[in-house]
């Protein structure tokens, strides 16, 4: 029984490929996942599955190697007057818009304002000023449509379908390509999970002493990282120094650490050094 649902029937046919390619353990390896119920014989998709596996595996995977063999697409440009910073206010928005038009139509209207008012509010057209982009953006924007006349509008119809049609074409690759991208991430999924975790292979054996009684402790690597920083650490106190500023830090420890038993006193019993005053 083939199944009605399209993704499932991928599923089913990219699980086969796979199979084909790393052999029964795989297969095996599946059965434990519910996922992949179709493989198990009393499953009703488990005829279907048969049917791919006993396929030449050039049948199964002719849909794939289509889609590898599409051509690439090019990026359509970008949308000419729809394309601007949104973040500007509505109220700049309506001046930068309207200077423009005025700008495209005939400049020196423009200029001459400038000039004589020396309007503030019109500094975006100097090119040091973060809005001056958006102004030339929509002066480009008027100047092609006062370009266009009525003839060539009507001429353009044609252009603008073709474009249209493009730009569709565009979409739908870039969908074909995102669906190709989950399911080669769902196929790494599935090669992880096939992985038999519970297989090692031995590397080399070490023996030890049978009369060994005491064991050395792991080496701490956090200890030795701090060695280079700190040389009185007790792990490393049998490694001589390798230099001459180690051997003075060494040497200096040890002193202070003489220094620190001081000289031998005798200690008195409680009340004794005042009995003592007391027979005087």
């Amino acid at each position: 029984m083939e199944p009605e649902d399209t993704q499932l029937k991928e599923d089913i046919k990219t699980t086969v490929n796979y199979i084909k390619q790393h052999g029964v353990e795989f297969e095996n390896k599946l059965l434990e996942d519910e996922r992949f119920s179709f493989i198990k014989k009393d499953d009703p998709l488990h005829e279907y599955y048969t049917k791919l596996m006993n396929e030449p595996t050039d049948t199964v995977s002719g849909e794939d190697n289509d889609r590898k063999s599409e051509r690439e697409i090019a990026r359509p440009p970008d949308f000419l007057f729809s394309q601007y910073d949104t973040g500007i206010s509505r109220r700049d928005m309506e001046v930068i818009k309207l200077t423009a038009r005025y700008y495209a139509k005939d400049k020196s209207i423009v200029e001459q304002m400038i000039s004589k008012d020396g309007e503030a509010r019109l500094n975006f057209m100097n090119s040091s000023h973060p809005l001056h982009k958006t102004f030339t953006d929509f002066v480009a924007q008027y100047k092609q449509v006062y370009s266009f006349t009525g003839q060539e509008i009507k001429k353009s119809k044609r252009t603008i379908l073709d474009n249209c049609f493009e730009r569709a074409q565009y979409w739908e690759f870039e969908k074909d390509k995102d669906r190709e991208h989950d399911k080669l991430v769902e196929l790494c999924k599935i090669q992880f999970a096939a992985i038999p975790w519970d297989k090692f292979t031995q590397v080399a054996k070490f023996s030890i002493p049978e009369d060994t009684e005491i064991f050395e402790g792991s080496l701490d690597l956090e200890q030795m990282r701090l060695r280079r920083v700190q040389t009185g650490i007790k792990l490393f106190d049998s490694i001589k120094p390798t230099n001459e500023e180690e051997k003075i830090v060494s040497d200096q420890g040890k002193q202070k650490g003489g220094d620190s038993k001081g000289k031998k006193r005798k200690i008195r019993a409680v009340g004794e050094t005042r009995l003592k005053k007391s027979k005087k």
